[in-house]
């Protein structure tokens, strides 16, 4: 009897050994399952981000090259400033030359102007004098003709008396 109570906690000990050990394997089985589950999704994330991760390398990429290209464009269009630069106040320069050079002309016309005015009223006075001068001469002329033969007339007016 003691061999078959010993059999049977054996039997029993060796049941619940089983069961423990199936619920043991299915637990680890479950927790197998729920770790390959989560490692799938875990590991679709990963791939989902290291997709956006090598996108945004792209990206960064890309963007660098063209801050590359307007940083070039900048440092071409502030050496086109500066060249226009140069060449405005260059510009200036030679446009203030030129007004001043047309300033000093401008009043040396207006000197010689004034000094022609003077001249052509010197010219007009002396024109005027030179016709008084031709009257005077072509009146003295007559008058001395006529000086002569007003004696002559006289004469002649007196002779017929």
């Amino acid at each position: 009897k003691a061999l078959t109570d010993l059999r049977g906690d054996m039997v029993g000990a060796a049941e619940s050994e089983v069961k423990s050990k199936a619920k043991t394997d299915l637990q680890n089985s479950n927790v197998q399952k729920v770790v390959e589950r989560e490692t799938k999704d875990l590991q679709i994330k990963i791939n989902e981000l290291s997709g956006k991760v090598d996108n945004y390398k792209i990206e960064l990429r890309r963007l660098r090259e063209r801050e590359k290209e307007l940083q070039n464009e900048v440092d071409l269009v502030k050496s086109d400033t500066k060249a226009k630069d140069v060449v405005l106040k260059k510009t200036r320069s030679e446009m203030k030359e030129k007004e001043d050079a047309f300033k000093e002309i401008e009043a040396k016309l207006n000197r010689q102007s004034k000094t022609r005015e003077k001249h052509l009223e010197s010219d007009a006075s002396m024109a005027d004098r030179k016709e008084l001068h031709d009257k005077i001469r072509s009146l003295e002329i007559e008058l001395s003709e006529a000086v002569r033969r007003q004696p002559a007339e006289k004469l002649l007016s007196q002779k017929e008396k």
